[in-house]
């Protein structure tokens, strides 16, 4: 039986306390039983019955069938796991990963990999040294409809692409749903808006085209001490016109992201859960993407797609550490633009 516990239960933390708990009722290989955060008020359950990413509403929850910590290596020390996830601050990523392979876990981490390449290099030489497996949380490479993008891309199906815009941001209330001691709005912590929301269109413009040959990134710092919160790069590929924007700073707008691909054949849009394949002189339709996943949620998908890993003793090949550090790679890239307002070379 394979045995699982999560660190860290804020923003996205309860998101994957609630699908760590249906994989464990789901399944017959796998149980969920231990729950670390720093913040003790968050394990007695009351924290739930706040809203969250693609949770809906959540009632008061019953922690008594979880072994509680509200420190990390004392849970390690204790617990006999398997694996743990990681939906702690950005900066404790990397130091948590490591120690947990080190110990002799596999470790899913949620996105971004890490505030700087060093620290996401250390993370990729600990899976290598110790043979655990590492995974992050670019969910985009388990969303159905970039999924489908994707296969669109690598088909030709529709010709070559032309052009491509991806988009997303919206409102965050910081205040109503603050995060611990505000770090998702520390530079230092959360790396800013660069690398806390546009991280995963940068993954995966990676994933479709490869590192372009350079970046042209325009960003502007809105809470005292992040760093571009709103901000837009152009990539520098040959024959396509690649762009991604994001803003983490909208006033009262509602989060939104998707995307504009025109190809030589179609032109592929996607806004508002809505994907739709535009061909010339005929009607728009909706694909089938049904098959393209177990599970509607790609949240769901990639968590069941690490502990199928596990179970089956297979390797690791999708949202890698590699891959997610290259990620980083190209992130940092964006930020030197941003910060020198001239065009960053890519080698």
């Amino acid at each position: 039986m394979l045995k699982g516990a999560l660190t860290g239960i804020g923003r996205l933390g309860r998101l994957h306390f609630k699908n760590l708990n249906m994989l464990s009722e789901l399944r017959k290989d796998f149980e969920f039983v231990a729950v670390c955060d720093i913040d003790e008020a968050k394990l007695s359950g009351a924290h739930f019955a706040r809203s969250n990413v693609d949770s809906g509403d959540q009632k008061a929850f019953d922690m008594s069938r979880y072994h509680l910590y509200t420190d990390f290596d004392e849970m390690l020390e204790k617990e006999d796991l398997d694996f743990v996830v990681l939906a702690v601050p950005t900066d404790l990523h990397a130091p948590f990963a490591v120690k947990a392979m080190e110990k002799g876990l596999n470790v899913f981490s949620e996105k971004p990999m890490a505030h700087n390449i060093e620290w996401a290099t250390k993370m990729v030489e600990a899976q290598k040294r110790t043979g655990k497996k590492l995974m992050v949380g670019q969910c985009l490479r388990f969303w159905r409809e970039y999924l489908y993008l994707k296969q669109v891309v690598e088909s030709g199906v529709y010709g070559k692409v032309n052009s491509a815009h991806f988009w997303r941001g919206g409102y965050q209330d910081h205040v109503a749903n603050p995060s611990y001691q505000g770090w998702i709005l520390k530079k230092e912590r959360g790396g800013g808006g660069l690398y806390d929301q546009h991280v995963h269109d940068a993954d995966l413009i990676l994933w479709l085209f490869g590192f372009p040959n350079g970046v042209f990134t325009q960003g502007k710092t809105v809470f005292e001490g992040s760093a571009d919160d709103v901000m837009l790069t152009t990539y520098l590929y040959p024959g396509m016109v690649i762009t991604a924007r994001d803003d983490t700073a909208c006033k009262g707008f509602p989060f939104s992201y998707g995307y504009e691909v025109g190809l030589e054949l179609a032109t592929l849009y996607f806004s508002n859960g809505k994907l739709q394949v535009w061909e010339e002189h005929k009607e728009p339709f909706s694909p089938d993407l049904s098959g393209l996943t177990k599970f509607q949620s790609a949240y769901e998908s990639e968590l069941d797609y690490f502990i199928d890993a596990q179970i089956n003793g297979t390797e690791i090949a999708r949202a890698t550490g590699e891959q997610a550090r290259d990620t980083i790679r190209l992130i940092e890239a964006e930020a030197k633009s941003s910060a020198l307002t001239q065009i960053v070379t890519i080698d």
